[in-house]
């Protein structure tokens, strides 16, 4: 108490612990979210749904009238598996992502819109992240772009905040990939997109300047194994649920 007078009477603001408890986070976060994948059916087409109201009706980024069912797919979903996530209080469908897999012929979006990628890395053993979409009532809730604000969710005096929904997601898709041989994550990211990664500890390497793609986007990859290990670092508790601790890579 006296070292948090102090600090008040010089006019800063107390150090806040940076980690919780790893298992805090976990359970905090099943508090308000489940994660799960979404198989073809009422649950993937939800999804769709989801995607139709953020990329057509709200961003204006894909046209509305070439998706007459309002459901958003292209032809890379039958190539991918697909990540949402529900919010507890309500049971509603607040999150979706899909992971593509380089099936037979299938090229995946960002080696077509940047080639120099298969100098990194092979694309038989990577994915690519895509579709990352927020529902519109939890982006108010955050106040924040299409993504979402990234904050600490251990605030002062006990206060906690609702962790980002990313993380997820980012959990099924790790989830996804084990023992594919998966080696590498690509994705074609809007600017914001790569900055609110980052803000979680997800460090994603550039490969190049930004491209078109429905917008300007930047291709980038990391390998798996990396990305992990630095996160276990610099975000344990992160580390601990996405992993399931530990059993996802």
């Amino acid at each position: 108490m006296a070292t948090e007078a102090q600090t008040k009477r010089r006019g800063r603001k107390p150090l806040l612990p940076r980690h919780s408890a790893p298992q805090e986070l976990a359970d905090h976060y099943h508090q308000y979210f489940d994660a799960m994948p979404a198989l073809p059916g009422p649950m993937l087409n939800e999804a769709f749904r989801l995607r139709y109201r953020v990329l057509c009706d709200e961003r204006q980024i894909l046209k509305a009238k070439a998706y007459p069912d309002h459901m958003e797919s292209d032809e890379f979903d039958a190539h991918a598996m697909h990540a949402v996530l529900r919010y507890r209080p309500d049971n509603s469908l607040v999150a979706t992502m899909r992971v593509i897999f380089p099936d037979a012929g299938v090229t995946l979006p960002v080696f077509a819109r940047a080639p120099q990628l298969h100098d990194d890395i092979d694309m038989r053993a990577a994915v690519e992240l895509s579709r990352f979409i927020v529902a519109r009532d939890f982006r108010r809730r955050w106040n924040d772009g299409y993504y979402g604000e990234v904050s600490e969710w251990l605030a002062g005096d006990n206060q906690r905040r609702i962790p980002h929904m990313a993380l997820g997601l980012m959990r099924v898709a790790l989830e996804f990939i084990q023992g594919r041989g998966v080696t590498h994550v690509a994705a074609l990211a809007e600017p914001a997109l790569l900055k609110m990664f980052e803000g979680l500890g997800f460090h994603f390497a550039p490969v190049g300047g930004l491209v078109e793609c429905h917008g300007l986007r930047q291709p980038c990859y990391a390998k798996v194994e990396s990305l992990l290990r630095r996160i276990k670092t610099e975000r344990p508790e992160i580390w601990y649920y996405i992993t399931d601790s530990g059993r996802f890579g």
